[in-house]
């Protein structure tokens, strides 16, 4: 009688530790997956803010002036004022030259009317209040801030891009992404 001294097939002592370690790798790969998504979020605010900057400069060309809006506009359908004094008269002069030259707003990637994240404009509060500069300024949740760079200071720009509580927000963004264009 010969006896065969190899098998066929794994034990389910093998197929479970295989199975335990491939769920393992799956878990780490979905909570590292977060920040890759939060970066990828980040970086399509940033082009945005960027795109909505050079589109107001083609605003500017159209119309010989800046958007008067002193109060504070968010760019999105339907976003509004800030409720930080002053007012937009230009609002929706903006939105719809907006939206003729992107074809539709573009939207926070978290989607349309998160209060924590939108794109901003203001012609009243600039960099170190110089009333020559423009700011557009979004949020981001991973990458850091900007600012300091770009305008040296968020301290003396009359609130306009440091808080979001005023519109429902639950965040102070002290630090945004800011894009400066000098008028």
């Amino acid at each position: 009688m010969k006896i065969s001294g190899t098998r066929r097939g794994f034990t389910l002592i093998e197929l479970l530790t295989v199975i335990s370690i491939i769920g393992l790798l799956v878990l780490v790969g979905l909570l590292n997956g977060g920040d890759f998504r939060a970066k990828a979020r980040d970086s399509i605010r940033k082009d945005d803010i960027q795109q909505l900057g050079a589109a107001v400069r083609l605003f500017v060309d159209r119309y010989g002036r800046w958007p008067n809006c002193t109060g504070g506009v968010i760019l999105e359908p339907g976003g509004g004022q800030l409720p930080s004094g002053g007012s937009c008269p230009d609002e929706d002069l903006l939105l719809n030259f907006l939206t003729e030259a992107f074809g539709a707003m573009p939207v926070d990637p978290k989607g349309p009317g998160d209060s924590d994240y939108y794109y901003y404009y203001d012609s009243d509060r600039s960099c170190e209040g110089d009333p020559s500069v423009v700011v557009f300024a979004v949020n981001l949740e991973r990458e850091d801030s900007n600012a300091s760079e770009v305008c040296g200071s968020t301290t003396n720009n009359n609130g306009g891009y440091d808080n979001t509580a005023g519109v429902g927000g639950s965040i102070n963004p002290s630090v945004p992404y800011v894009v400066r264009l000098d008028v």
